[in-house]
């Protein structure tokens, strides 16, 4: 018998009540009810006072759960909530100590001006989703709030079920629902036929999981002051190898409170740069931006640009590890599940994140080296091994996934590992550590404790802050990027703050920092502009020179790129119009006012390179822009064709690989190169798009670039890599071809021109050995499921 299916007027009306349904469910629909946010109903039993400490509780998707918690006189507190990845959570409302009921709405507009509370979702390094509530008042008393939580990973599943049920199904699901809406009990029949006939609802609203964090610290106390209040944006002279790790958080820093931010003094119009290296790369030369400022920046290149490898004809592939392999450093019969990218070094060592089963915690940070794997940390709870940390700390929660984000890794010179971590179930990284392949020594280079005692008015117990792709010079000096957030000793709420920071691993420099950087000090910018944010992707070289991109207040030119050498900032380039860029047609403007720059990169010798806009005579259009030691220079393509996207880093001769007219080019230093005007035979009968994400590049250059198979309806089928070898172009991994088997259909590797430090840490060195990751979605073709593998590989050119 035929199925019958509603009309087109049938699935209106029925989209129409699903969306009535299911929007009151999960309480966001326009509907009202109980506790809904048009009347929040604050009449509920708290299901639980909360105090200092962690607690952990589990709530129906959808439904409102209310807490308290008692805040003494003179004291402030600070909650965070948060579930696991694929669910979400909400304030929905929230009950000052005097009475005032703001709904979430009311409490995330209200929060930005008013000091006794503030409401903000944050960054959640699981995957998951939080938000942070903190308060403090005149007097004692309670505040209460509403939290909902919802599964929306399974309710999303619910949703594309029900569109493909038949129409009996749909009314079961519906009747449910509606019944759930209208606040009727009982309704164990209807519940019974919508599970039956719907798993994919039953699944959504099983309880789930909800962690809450909450501190409560003195109003007025604060911390001693530091030994010495001056600042002399120098970086620290001794390196992290030289530093003795602590277990009482204590360190020696003597930067606080100091005022000298690196201002740039000339005719507030540009930088003067020479570069020179004994890598006969012919990088000398003098960038004068029309200012007086001048930065001498002599680099030794010590990548090995002279002494190239045989030029490869093949790559030779190495599993390095796969899914079910037996994890180093853990008991018997635990288990790979899922890889974070690998990074690899100049020596061929390679570093990833992996999440694993049947062991001790889930998650942990592996290096291989000399051929054999081994663990550097993981998120066993019973480890208590975190320089500089408490007695209990550890390192995690890792909850890695599929494709889930994972805290940054950067290899640097002397075998030296920087990665961050969240510590103790912190939702997100809260430290920099330096591991050390050559004798596993391991130190902080930052943390919270240590980012703390660079303020003075932060409240005890209320300093937060996260870091952002640390690099580590040849000398063992870090420079990183953080953001950070505290309450103030006269109750304000500092949230969202930025800055630059070098680290020795005891001492802290302030480099730039948008709270403490007096007006003045931004580069190419009068006396009254002052820093608004920092960037967090920044790059570093071997000689710890490190750009980044940062915002102003400048009413023109308030975004701009910026160079760090001997603790000093200067400008790379910056937004302002009508200014005079050597190498650039006069008045054009690179990039937009107000929007940052797409991707930033630095070569070992002091190049840059700028993915872009570019506006001239009122017409806007993509653009990288390199700067060759002389001037500016605008990347195109075959015909003239724009360049797009910045697809590697820049090599210490100042050669890199970009995207124009959907083409990989090479700019060689004089020309650019269709590198793929020469297909491989494997790639010549497809359908092959070059994906504008970044690859690799090395001093010898080499290009590793992405590309995607399509079918006739141009959807992706398989990813692949392929390789420039400065001859021609060579297949790395390909489902279609067999590289490195027919099972791995995506490929994953880091994505980001910032974070192929070329010769030192990125997907490939000058050794021609590449690092990458592959996965298969198994029979369901769906991911986050049991039937899913990965690995990752390592290859290596062979002539």
């Amino acid at each position: 018998m035929r199925e019958l299916r509603p009309s087109w007027r049938g699935w209106v009306v029925r989209g129409a009540a699903f969306g009535i349904a299911c929007g009151a469910w999960l309480g966001i629909g326009g509907c009202p009810q109980t506790g809904d946010l048009s009347a929040p109903d604050t009449s509920s039993t708290p299901r639980a006072k909360l105090a200092s400490g962690q607690f952990d509780d589990a709530v129906l998707p959808g439904r409102i759960a209310v807490y308290e918690i008692d805040v003494p006189a003179g004291q402030t507190f600070d909650l965070i909530a948060r579930t696991f990845v694929g669910a979400s959570v909400e304030l929905v409302w929230v009950e000052l100590p005097d009475g005032t009921i703001l709904t979430g709405s009311e409490a995330t507009s209200t929060a930005k001006a008013v000091d006794a509370y503030q409401l903000e979702n944050i960054p959640d390094s699981e995957g998951g989703a939080a938000l942070r509530l903190e308060g403090t008042g005149d007097s004692s008393g309670s505040w209460r709030f509403g939290l909902r939580a919802v599964r929306s990973a399974e309710f999303a599943d619910f949703e594309r079920a029900f569109k493909q049920r038949s129409t009996l199904e749909q009314g079961f699901a519906l009747l449910y629902l509606l019944g759930q809406f209208q606040g009727s009990s009982g309704n164990s029949g209807a519940q019974s036929l919508a599970h039956l006939a719907f798993p994919e609802l039953a699944a959504a609203e099983r309880a789930l999981e909800i962690e809450l964090v909450v501190r409560l610290a003195n109003v007025g106390q604060l911390p001693p002051p530091p030994a010495n209040a001056g600042n002399d944006a120098t970086q620290p002279s001794v390196p992290l190898d030289d530093i003795t790790d602590s277990t009482d958080n204590a360190n020696d820093n003597s930067n606080d409170g100091g005022s000298n931010d690196n201002t740039n003094s000339g005719d507030n119009n540009s930088n003067d740069n020479s570069s020179s290296n004994d890598n006969n790369n012919t990088n000398s030369g003098s960038n004068d931006n029309s200012g007086g400022n001048q930065n001498t920046n002599t680099n030794t290149n010590d990548n090995g640009g002279d002494n190239p490898p045989p030029v490869p004809t093949q790559v030779e592939l190495t599993p390095i590890a796969q899914t079910g392999d037996a994890v180093p450093g853990q008991q018997s019969g635990a288990r790979f599940v899922y890889f974070g990218n690998p990074t690899i070094d100049s020596e061929g060592r390679i570093a990833f994140w992996a999440k694993f089963s049947g062991g001790q915690g889930d998650g942990g940070l592996f290096v291989y080296q000399n051929g054999a794997l081994q663990k550097v940390v993981d998120d066993n709870q019973a480890t208590h091994n975190v320089p500089s940390g408490a007695a209990t700390d550890y390192f995690g929660d890792l909850n890695i996934l599929w494709d889930s984000g994972v805290p940054a890794l950067n290899w640097g010179g002397g075998a030296r590992l920087l990665f961050l971590s969240p510590i103790t179930r912190s939702p997100y990284p809260v430290g920099i550590y330096r591991w050390r392949a050559t004798d596993s020594d391991m130190v902080r280079v930052a943390n919270i404790p240590l980012m703390a005692d660079q303020f003075t008015n932060d409240l005890p117990n209320t300093f937060a802050s996260e870091f952002f792709y640390p690099g580590v010079s040849d000398t063992g000096i870090a420079l990183f990027a953080t953001r950070y957030t505290y309450i103030t000793t006269q109750r304000q709420f500092v949230t969202g703050r930025t800055g630059v920071y070098s680290s020795n691993g005891a001492t802290l420099t302030r480099i730039v920092d948008v709270t403490r950087s007096p007006a003045g000090s931004v580069p190419g910018q009068g006396g009254d502009v002052s820093w608004d944010s920092i960037d967090g992707k920044t790059t570093v070289n071997a000689a710890g020179d490190m750009i980044f991109q940062a915002a102003s207040d400048a009413a023109d030119g308030d975004r701009g790129v910026y160079l760090v050498h001997d603790g000093s900032v200067f400008r790379v380039i910056d937004n302002a119009t009508n200014r005079s860029w050597p190498g650039l047609t006069f008045g054009t403007t690179i990039g937009a006012a107000g929007t940052a720059f797409d991707a930033i990169a630095l070569s070992p010798s002091g190049h840059f390179a700028i993915d872009t806009t570019l506006t001239r005579s009122g017409e806007t259009r993509d653009a990288v822009i390199l700067w060759t030691g002389t001037q500016w220079r605008e990347l195109t393509g075959g015909g003239n064709a724009a360049s797009s996207t910045l697809l590697s880093g820049v090599n210490a001769a100042g050669h890199v690989a970009f995207l124009a007219d959907n083409l990989p080019y090479l700019h060689d230093g004089s020309t650019s190169r269709n590198v793929a005007a020469a297909l491989p035979a494997q790639l010549a009968n497809g359908v092959i798009r070059w994906e504008p994400v970044p690859g690799s590049i090395n001093n010898h250059d080499r290009v590793l670039l992405r590309f995607s198979r399509l079918d006739a309806s141009d959807n992706v089928v398989s990813g692949g890599l392929a390789l420039w070898t400065g001859e021609a172009l060579i297949l790395v991994a390909d489902a279609f071809s067999t590289l490195p088997d027919s099972q791995w259909t995506d490929v994953f590797h880091l994505t980001r021109p910032e974070l192929d430090r070329v010769g030192r840490s990125g997907m490939m060195n000058d050794r021609d050995e590449i690092v990458f990751r592959v996965g298969s979605r198994g029979a369901d073709n769906q991911i986050n499921t049991a039937d899913d593998r990965q690995a990752i590989y390592l290859g290596a050119g062979r002539p």
